[in-house]
């Protein structure tokens, strides 16, 4: 069976035979990868403020009661079906 290299095996290999100059290079560019994950990742402010926003809203606190009683409800008529089952 022929024995494969790992894709990090042949980095390792092609980054052997760069010069120093192409090694700074890869290495800005790994930064830049870095820095635009760590940016996305990043939390925008706006963001906050919008969730915020619509989080004081009316009709997202009436909708989040409604969600509740209705989870609340559910949770009883599940609790009444186990009683009268086991009777």
């Amino acid at each position: 069976m022929k024995n494969r290299l790992s894709g990090r095996e042949k980095l390792h290999a092609k980054i052997e035979h760069l010069t120093e100059n192409q090694i700074e290079q890869l290495l800005n560019y790994v930064k830049s990868i870095e820095k635009s994950r760590s940016d996305r990742y990043a939390q925008d402010p706006t963001e906050d403020e919008l969730l915020s926003v619509l989080s004081a809203e009316v009709e997202n606190i009436r909708a989040r009661q409604v969600f509740e009683w209705e989870s609340i409800r559910r949770r009883a008529e599940a609790g009444s079906i186990r009683i009268t089952r086991t009777i």
